[in-house]
């Protein structure tokens, strides 16, 4: 007896192994079934489509990453899927692919580049939190020498400095000489790079409010000074960019809203700028921007606003700039042709070739092609009208 259940004991285990082993060579047959390159077929098919069917293209492309057996292919397919949420507007997508693809090779340049342009574009638009990885991303490229060119020095630099600016630098003196130290590497490669001049500028400023903290005595007028002759250099090695005069400029006169005198200093420097550099629409913009302090200038900033717009039709920084000017005079005048207007422009910004807007987010929140983010509420109230 006990030998008969002995043996059943053994026949169920048996079975049970049996079951086992078909199980797992039905999934080993399957699994040598699948091959990614159809997947990855199945994807361009549903992308060629009149109507893209994007839903049906991002699962074929994450059943061939699946079933890729090297590296090389999965991070082919990661790009590819990378491409495919650039086109939805699906950025945390995007970079989710790039960060997959630089923690398989941590050596793929282009990943990491990109990676690099995403968070700069996510901190210059004011994410603050950015810079960090900002920071981080630069230091990777330089110290393992996958890339150190001017412009990852140069964002380098400046998360190094906004950083400091943030007070998040125990020690800001020693930073602000870092920071400064590659923003100088960039201009021996770049000497006519006018941002770069601006940014040592601002550099300058923070270091003399450092002193200044610690009680040294006109460490602000010197720092200024020495921002003033920065900007010099910038104008003496671009002479013919109207952006090096410009900054100078707001740095000479960056008092002028409360001095009646230097405001119209600063208003004849930038006039003058407007016949030197006619075609230029960053002039105009400047104005507009010394016009709009006041509100009793906003039709002349309107003005010179729009013809900045006339010069770049296809500008969304200039594009919303005029749009918040009209629907500031509606805010102040309650002129209803104002607000429509500021509503065209903004809604017509949204069309401007290379402008990407973020899914999800309620209010249009857009980036344009010089890696700024600007804000405009397309859900303005119109219930006042």
């Amino acid at each position: 007896m006990a030998k008969k259940i002995l043996n059943k004991k053994i026949a169920i285990i048996g079975s049970i192994l049996l079951a086992i082993l078909i199980l797992a060579a039905i999934v080993i047959f399957l699994r040598l079934g699948q091959d990614p390159q159809d997947f990855i077929r199945d994807a361009q098919v549903a992308l060629s489509q009149t109507e893209k069917d994007y839903d049906a293209a991002e699962k074929a492309y994450k059943r061939a990453y699946k079933y890729a057996k090297n590296k090389e292919l999965r991070i082919d397919i990661l790009f590819k899927l990378a491409e495919m949420y650039e086109e939805t507007n699906n950025w945390p997508g995007v970079a989710g692919c790039w960060s997959k693809i630089v923690t398989i090779d941590t050596s793929n340049v282009s990943a990491r580049e990109k990676l690099l342009d995403y968070s700069y574009q996510l901190a210059d638009s004011g994410n603050w939190g950015a810079w960090r990885n900002v920071k981080s991303s630069a230091t990777e490229l330089i110290d393992r020498k996958l890339d150190t060119s001017a412009k990852v020095y140069m964002f380098k630099g400046r998360a190094i400095m906004e950083l400091t600016r943030q007070g998040q630098s125990t020690d800001p003196e020693k930073a602000v000489q870092e920071a400064t130290g590659y923003f100088e590497k960039v201009l021996q490669a770049e000497p006519n790079n006018v941002d770069v001049y601006m940014y040592l500028a601002q550099a300058a400023g923070i270091k003399g409010q450092t002193y200044a903290n610690q009680g040294v005595p006109n460490a602000m007028e010197q720092a200024n000074k020495e921002a003033e002759d920065i900007l010099k250099r910038g104008i003496e090695n671009a002479p013919d960019q109207p952006k090096a005069y410009i900054n100078y400029l707001m740095v000479k006169y960056q008092k002028a809203a409360s001095d009646e005198q230097m405001y119209r200093d600063y208003e004849a420097k930038l006039i003058e700028l407007t016949k030197k550099f006619p075609d230029s629409a960053i002039v105009y913009s400047a104005l507009a921007q010394l016009y709009q302090k006041d509100i009793k200038d906003i039709d002349r900033a309107i003005v010179e606003i729009e013809k900045a717009c006339e010069l770049e039709n296809e500008n969304v920084n200039y594009a919303l700039f005029a749009a918040s000017l009209y629907y500031r005079r509606y805010s102040v005048y309650n002129d209803s042709a104002d607000i429509y207007k500021a509503i065209d422009i903004a809604e017509k910004a949204l069309t401007f070739p290379k402008v990407r807007m973020f899914r999800g987010r309620a209010h249009g929140k857009i980036i344009s092609t010089d890696f700024r983010y600007i804000v405009f509420w397309r859900t303005v109230t119109l219930n006042r009208l």
